[in-house]
């Protein structure tokens, strides 16, 4: 009830740390789900808001005295909230471009699907990559970290003395070239292997032009890649949860870096 009385006392404080917290759930995994009501978006950060504003106010630098002051204040907290979301953002995205690259090489590039994330179309590959790391994200609790980021990015930078420092461009652009090296990884087995099956096609239609070599190449990629990604599946968990931890000592690292 004091958190209340104290929200209701500095509303316009309690609009910063919303605009903060906001940022992360545009961005973030999970939060950002198109599947989740807008409604529900908005509780959950009002909810979060709430808990974080005794620490926010605790550490909160001077703030201007008219209400059009806050409008730069405003953007800068939705900004910064958006970099930190952004961050994880990009592991899953990653595992978005792998999935896209596998399809592409094994014959598959036709065969879309709805993404239950972005509902946006993406090849079948790329959705069951995409669903396997939300799930893992959530199963090791990713999605708390935010939580964890919020309170030491707020004891770093207080509300009002947000600035923009060249190392939030750096790690933003770090976390941006992770994408490529995570997704070059999960999909490198199966590029080679398919790279190898395509070499011996072209070798077996020079060596028996009768063939109809588009009729057998097709299938023969599709079963040989798919079998190389479920025999390469136990190995891509790993390299996932991996990525993930990575993430945590990012985020961890972005807010003290402010």
């Amino acid at each position: 009830m004091n958190t209340l009385v104290q929200v209701g006392m500095n509303l316009p404080l309690f609009a910063l740390v919303l605009c903060r917290i906001s940022g992360i759930v545009l961005a973030a995994p999970v939060y950002s789900n198109v599947s989740i009501p807008v409604r529900i978006k908005a509780a959950l950060a009002v909810l979060i808001g709430l808990v974080m504003f005794p620490v926010a106010t605790q550490y909160s630098g001077p703030l201007p005295t008219q209400l059009l002051g806050y409008l730069p204040l405003a953007v800068t907290e939705v900004g910064l909230g958006l970099i930190m979301g952004l961050a994880a953002a990009m592991v899953i995205g990653g595992l978005y471009a792998a999935g896209e690259i596998m399809s592409q090489q094994i014959g598959l590039a036709m065969a879309k699907v709805v993404s239950p994330d972005s509902s946006t179309q993406m090849g079948a590959i790329a959705g069951l990559l995409g669903i396997l790391g939300l799930l893992l994200f959530i199963t090791i609790n990713g999605h708390h970290w935010f939580v964890q980021a919020l309170a030491i990015s707020y004891a770093k930078a207080p509300l009002g003395e947000v600035t923009w420092k060249p190392v939030l461009i750096t790690s933003t652009l770090s976390a941006y070239s992770n994408l490529f090296v995570l997704a070059i990884k999960i999909a490198a087995p199966v590029v080679g292997i398919m790279f190898l099956v395509t070499v011996m096609i072209a070798l077996l239609a020079k060596s028996v032009p009768q063939m109809n070599i588009l009729m057998v190449g097709y299938p023969v990629k599709i079963c040989i890649g798919v079998s190389c990604m479920a025999f390469t599946l136990p190995f891509t968990l790993p390299v996932i949860r991996d990525a993930f931890n990575g993430l945590q000592s990012h985020l961890i690292q972005l807010a003290r870096y402010l």
